[in-house]
């Protein structure tokens, strides 16, 4: 750090007083223990989120969870209701450590007998919430099923086009080329467009796939997007009364959550052969069968193909047992065959390649770019940086890692012996005018926002960063 910032800072900042949450390495613990006596309690953290030693803490409201930190219960409960029900303990530094593990250990959160109702009942009003906000959201998507269809049409001609090849040059796939283009138009054109492009499964969502479109295997973003159609499709018709039609490259295992597409083994779908020998031939279009299983959070090729007269299943097919079963009754095989080609065939109509190429190049739009940009160059390395994430620090900038299109920034906190793993949205720079009387916790009429003023040596008005 140089002189200048290493002023700028002492000038500009009081110290930190968040001593700690540095915390042991952990050994996870068999189970949760509640209302420990102070010397029997063995935290891996010194403080709680509020900053009172955990041997302070009442012993009616004491809980240690699996993960070896502890906390006052109210305290606790009031984060996971701030936060939307995260399962992410606040003193982790990494952001990695979870507060239960199951629904077992949840539960018996919930069910502390220290824990004040009101806050309870708060934790339950937050779950109504929830719930409504889900059922309004998977509304609006059966409403406009067309997209979430566009998005699965996408997946499939981007995981069909030129299945061997491992190029990353976009001109090298027309078809997904165009598709993932139309695609990218239509989600622009949307009013909320936010939510489509946050729309996705897990860690995976559509934003993230066209960032990182350019460093990914094609078929690879296919196999994501079809797994983001398949999830929102089965929410909407086990979770809602709306029933849309399944695309007709996809079919639906009976009394299971499986999906079932495939892929072509050919290599070029320009030299596919004509719809009226794959329709006489049994075997002029074998077809390699991917399985979307929602119950089981796994998507994948199967080892089983597909022929105009039935399917080769073999000994290790790769598949659900339900999906096995399926496609060893003949009729079904056949059936799916021919449903199969004959999508297939009308889908490469529609697009008319042929062998032109595509006018639009396959890469991310200005907007997505400029966002991208900002991004990577706002900080480097050797930045001061003011940090906001338990409660507000200053550190500097000591790496800067990018995976998969995500950037994770590695910064070293000053005062405090600790080392935070944060995202571009936990970074501000240095001197950002935000004032403490701000800080608010989750019950505004928590009397401990006094005590956490009164802890951070300045006034109310200086500049900080702040959760």
């Amino acid at each position: 750090m140089d002189v200048k910032n290493a002023e700028l800072r002492n000038k500009a900042f009081p110290p930190i007083i968040r001593p700690q949450p540095q915390v042991a390495p952990r050994v996870r613990r068999e189970e949760v223990m509640l209302q420990l006596a102070p010397g029997d309690r063995k935290c891996d953290n010194k403080q709680d989120m509020m900053m009172d030693n955990i041997e302070e803490i009442v012993q009616d409201k004491f809980i240690r969870t699996t993960n070896g930190l502890c906390h006052n219960v109210d305290d606790l409960v009031r984060y996971i209701i701030s936060t939307k029900g995260q399962n992410i303990d606040p003193l982790d530094p990494a952001k990695v450590a979870k507060i239960w593990k199951d629904d077992i250990e949840k539960v018996q959160i919930l069910s502390h007998p220290g824990l004040d109702p009101e806050i309870l009942s708060d934790y339950y009003k937050l779950l109504e919430e929830l719930d409504k906000e889900k059922i309004a959201h998977l509304r609006l998507i059966a409403d406009n099923i067309n997209i979430l269809n566009q998005i699965g049409d996408t997946g499939f001609l981007a995981l069909n086009d030129k299945i061997s090849s491992f190029s990353k040059d976009p001109e090298d796939f027309l078809f997904a080329q165009k598709a993932v283009y139309t695609l990218f138009e239509k989600l622009q054109a949307q009013p909320n467009k936010d939510l489509w492009l946050n729309l996705g499964v897990g860690g995976i969502n559509l934003r993230q796939i066209l960032k990182t479109l350019k460093d990914e295997c094609i078929h690879g973003v296919g196999f994501k997007l079809l797994w983001i159609y398949c999830n929102w499709y089965n929410k909407i018709i086990t979770q809602t009364d709306k029933r849309p039609v399944l695309q007709q490259y996809m079919v639906k295992i009976p009394k299971s959550q499986s999906y079932v597409t495939f892929h072509v083994k050919m290599e070029d779908l320009k030299e596919l052969p004509s719809l009226e020998k794959a329709e006489k031939d049994p075997t002029a279009m074998p077809l390699t069968l991917v399985e979307n299983d929602i119950s089981k959070d796994k998507y994948g090729r199967t080892y089983i193909t597909l022929y105009g007269n039935g399917a080769d299943v073999g000994r290790f097919p790769n598949a659900s047992k339900e999906m096995e079963d399926y496609f060893k009754n003949n009729q079904n095989a056949k059936d799916t065959h021919r449903q199969f080609i004959l999508t297939l065939y009308s889908m490469l109509d529609e697009l008319d390649i042929g062998k032109k190429k595509v006018e639009q190049p396959l890469e991310i739009k200005e907007e997505l770019k400029e966002e991208i940009k900002k991004e990577k160059e706002e900080y480097k390395v050797g930045d001061m940086v003011d940090v906001f994430d338990i409660i507000w620090s200053v550190g500097e900038i000591m790496e800067i890692r990018v995976q998969k299109g995500i950037t994770t920034y590695i910064v070293s906190l000053y005062n405090e012996n600790a080392t935070v793993y944060v995202s571009y949205q936990h970074l501000s720079p240095l001197g950002t005018k935000v004032k403490l009387e701000e800080l608010k916790s989750p019950n505004k009429s928590n009397p401990k926002n006094e005590k956490m003023y009164n802890k951070i040596k300045g006034k109310k008005g200086d500049k900080c960063a702040i959760m």
